[in-house]
């Protein structure tokens, strides 16, 4: 590369160092993996190791810390990070419950919130804001400075934190970085694809866009093939990308027919008993915890769909329901996701 610059006469370069990240885990039951779980409640600190997982993928160094729930254990900790770092990012503490310090902990130190809540999920409950640095003047003293720390706030559910990180932290930290992700000075951080559903999709809201882990097929799996009448509405001649959504069977709904049909069959969610439908059964494994409900009829629950994804399907604001055979947007996490051909 230094070789065809030089070629072109080009003899300086205008270079962005990699930006300094701190991520803080905060929860008393959060505990490091590789530690022993020695109390009831007690979980390990996935958020954490998959934040610093993709931040190593993109050679960010970023150091971590696990605080618990105490406001002043987490303001000491916050006045330790915010001279040294150009990006803090906390997991954890911020769906706004009685415990959940670290919006509260941010306003008592003076921080310009930029926003509170977003209109995505999973991963509603985001938040932004600038902290003011402080150094030590010639008398000792502390003043504030004009420089601010960028605090990303991500809550703590394990998909709601990675959603939020993944679609605000992650392209934050590499704009400061220096990637561009949009024309014409980049490309997106994670590419977009149309692909045909393999079932129908029921969102659950109209009014915030909604993300769900999925895996991609250049064909259509034999376990659908049965089902190919509810895909004839997609059903085409030209080489296709086919979606699967993966998780809990929240938003999912068998194979039996396209909307219209099964509302004229009284089979919508208003007159579906509870509890039942091949999208509901959680089969081996049960409830599967705080992570879903059940696993549903393709993973054992929502921590194992993150897992297995590749992409992520995005049901626009404003969307309620697709059909299956229908298009929806794809985003892209990992180029493996795509079939050869494509």
């Amino acid at each position: 590369m230094l070789g065809a610059l030089a070629a072109g006469g080009i003899h300086t370069l205008r270079v962005h160092r990699a930006p300094r990240v701190f991520i803080l885990a905060i929860g008393t039951e959060v505990v490091a993996p590789g530690t022993p779980l020695t109390h009831p409640g007690q979980l390990y600190a996935s958020n954490l190791a998959a934040c610093l997982g993709w931040l190593a993928h993109y050679q960010i160094q970023a150091d971590s810390q696990i605080v618990e729930d105490e406001e002043t254990a987490i303001v000491n900790t916050l006045e330790r990070v915010r001279q040294g770092y150009d990006v803090l990012i906390t997991s954890g503490g911020a769906w706004g419950s009685a415990r959940d310090l670290i919006v509260k902990s941010l306003e008592g130190m003076s921080w310009e919130q930029v926003f509170y809540r977003v209109r995505m999920g999973p991963g509603k409950g985001t938040a932004f804001g600038l902290l003011p640095r402080k150094k030590n003047d010639e008398q000792g003293g502390e003043r504030t400075m004009q420089t601010h720390l960028p605090v990303f706030c991500l809550p703590g559910g394990p998909p709601s934190n990675e959603m939020a990180f993944l679609q605000l932290a992650l392209p934050g930290i590499l704009h400061a970085s220096g990637l561009r992700a949009s024309p014409p000075l980049g490309r997106p951080l994670f590419p977009e694809v149309q692909a045909r559903l393999l079932h129908p999709l029921r969102g659950r809201g109209a009014t915030w866009t909604q993300l769900y882990h999925a895996t991609l097929h250049a064909s259509v799996p034999e376990r659908f093939v049965s089902a190919e009448a509810d895909l004839g509405a997609g059903r085409t001649e030209e080489p296709c990308l086919w979606v699967e959504v993966l998780g809990t069977g929240r938003g999912l709904r068998p194979l039996r027919g396209n909307v219209e049909e099964r509302k004229a069959q009284g089979q919508n969610k208003e007159s579906a008993p509870r509890g039942t439908g091949e999208a509901r059964r959680g089969g081996r494994g049960g409830r599967g915890g705080r992570g879903g409900r059940g696993g549903g009829r393709t993973t054992g629950g929502r921590v194992l769909a993150m897992a297995q994804s590749l992409c992520l399907v995005r049901l626009p604001e404003g969307t309620t329901e697709k059909d299956a055979g229908e298009c929806v947007p794809v985003q892209i996490l990992d180029l493996k996701a795509m079939p050869s051909w494509y």
